[in-house]
Parts: C-alpha cells; sequence; structure tokens
C-alpha cells in the first residue's frame, strides 16, 4: 500500500450546519496529487453507517477508510463517534469491517485508549490514527492532508508517514493525535 493507486473511501458524518466538510478538502487535495481511486461518500446517521460498515464486498475494494465525525457528545460520558443523527460506540462498530485496513478517525478525543483500542480490535483495523484531544477543524484537516500526502502521494508507510506529519505539525499540533 502507500501508492498513488490506493483505494481511499472517506466517510464525511459531519452535520452539513456545520459548514466544515474535512472530506472535500481531503478528496480535492489527493485528486491533485493524483491519487484518482477514491470515494467520497456523506453519511448522516447510525443505521446508514452500520449498513457500509456491513458490506464487505463494498468495503473490500479499499485500502484506506477516513471517517470523518465528531467525537465524545455532549453529555456521554463513554467516548463515541458522533453523526449528525446518532452515535456510535466502539463496541457498536461491525466486527471485522476494517480487517486489515488503514483506518483514521478524524474525531475529537477518539484517539484516547478508552475508544481507540476497543475500536480497533473490534473493527480488525491494522492501523488506527485518530486525535486524542480536541482539535480545530483547520488544524485535522491540515493535519490529514499531510498524513495523506506523505501516504499516498510519496508512498511512505502509515507509520512513517504518521512520524512526519507528526514532526511537520509539532509547534502546534503536539501530541494531539494517537498511532495505534
Amino acid at each position: 500500500m502507500g501508492t498513488r493507486s490506493a483505494r481511499v473511501l472517506i466517510v464525511e458524518c459531519v452535520p452539513k450546519g456545520d459548514g466544515m466538510r474535512e472530506g472535500v478538502v481531503l478528496r480535492e487535495f489527493l485528486q491533485m496529487g493524483g491519487v484518482d481511486r477514491l470515494s467520497l461518500l456523506p453519511l448522516s446517521n447510525k443505521s446508514d453507517l452500520i449498513d457500509l460498515l456491513e458490506d464487505c464486498a463494498y468495503l473490500g475494494g479499499y485500502d484506506y477508510v477516513h471517517l470523518s465525525g465528531h467525537g465524545k457528545a455532549v453529555g456521554v460520558d463513554a467516548p463515541c463517534f458522533q453523526l449528525p443523527r446518532g452515535r456510535m460506540f466502539s463496541y457498536e462498530f461491525p466486527g471485522g469491517c476494517f480487517e486489515g485496513k488503514v483506518v483514521a478517525l478524524s474525531a475529537c478525543e477518539l484517539g484516547r485508549k478508552g475508544f481507540a483500542r476497543e475500536f480497533k480490535e473490534q473493527t480488525g483495523a491494522e492501523v488506527l490514527v485518530a486525535p486524542q484531544r480536541e482539535v480545530l477543524f483547520v488544524d485535522a484537516s491540515a493535519w490529514f492532508v499531510s498524513y495523506y500526502y506523505f501516504l499516498l502521494v510519496h508512498g511512505m508507510t502509515a507509520l512513517t508517514a504518521f512520524k512526519r506529519t507528526q514532526a511537520l505539525l509539532k509547534p502546534r499540533l503536539k501530541g494531539a493525535f494517537q498511532y495505534l
């Protein structure tokens, strides 16, 4: 993996009213970098996301999956992936849905051990990259653009791309992202 011909699925689960379309930013950037085997799929509710994740044949067509949403919901003690309509705790993701894939969760606080380890175990993701704390939209977008630039345009491994991105954006985002 780690080439321009890699297959990338970007799932945008941010409410349209937020006006923050990270998936669009990533798609446009990756296309400019020559990555042409990618899909942007906007989803707004939990049942549609679960249906997507249970479609093994569809997900099998992708090497990398990027889930963009919000982290821990207000008033909820446990960390969860917040969609415009619904939320998912790590144990609610279909078992093995990301088996062997590199997954990025762009949702605040979901890189913390309380969510990330259980998510990775539940889904079978080979690699998980996610923020450990609250990260501003523009900062998260810049971080993921840099990460995918190193990963897909320059063909680096997920770990090398993560380390390079961390070093590049260290002054602003030191310790904000987790690699598992």
